[in-house]
């Protein structure tokens, strides 16, 4: 959230295309960073049971959450952006295979969010809610995956992101088919 607020800060200071990019730059980090958290908190707890992961599985909910403000303000950014950039920047920045797939993430990010309590899941059932969560995680993976790969020829911070997220995801696979198998 720190980083939201940042790129807030620095879209007033800087209210303009390169104010609302930063903002769009800062909270991409700030949304991958909760999201890995909440992500991988049943993992760690499956391979590494101890203090901390007991922690992190606790906090799941709130960083899922944080990481869905953190995104809304990266929805503002992205708003601010199209209003403010000239038609040529923003067809180049946001083409129509980009829309579908960060639509399809934020269609995710709101399924989750709006079932994050204690009475969706009874209403779902456990075992519904699960999937739902589950899915809708992975397709959130997938999005970022996505939109790290297409920046790191550009930007090798990018390429690393992106061996991260398939390092973890991989981890996360194998994790559950060692529980599965046990």
């Amino acid at each position: 959230m720190v980083g939201a607020a940042l790129g807030l800060g620095a879209l007033a200071l800087q209210p303009d295309v390169a104010g609302a990019r930063q903002l769009i730059r800062l909270t991409a980090w700030t949304s991958l960073l909760a999201f890995l958290l909440a992500h991988m908190a049943s993992t760690c707890w499956r391979l590494w049971p101890g203090a901390v992961s007991r922690l992190l599985l606790a906090q799941r909910r709130s960083l899922g959450l944080l990481m869905f403000s953190s995104h809304l303000l990266h929805a503002m950014g992205i708003a601010v952006l199209a209003g403010w950039a000239d038609p040529a920047l923003r067809a180049q920045l946001t083409p129509w295979p980009n829309r579908v797939i960060g639509g399809s993430g934020y269609l995710a990010l709101f399924a989750m969010a709006a079932t994050s309590w204690d009475g969706a899941q009874r209403w779902l059932g456990w075992a519904r809610w699960h999937r739902l969560h589950s899915v809708c995680g992975w397709v959130i993976w997938l999005v970022y995956l996505l939109a790290m790969l297409k920046r790191a020829p550009a930007m090798p911070g990018y390429g690393l992101a992106a061996l991260a997220l398939l390092a973890l995801g991989a981890l996360k696979v194998w994790a559950q088919r060692m529980t599965r198998s046990a």
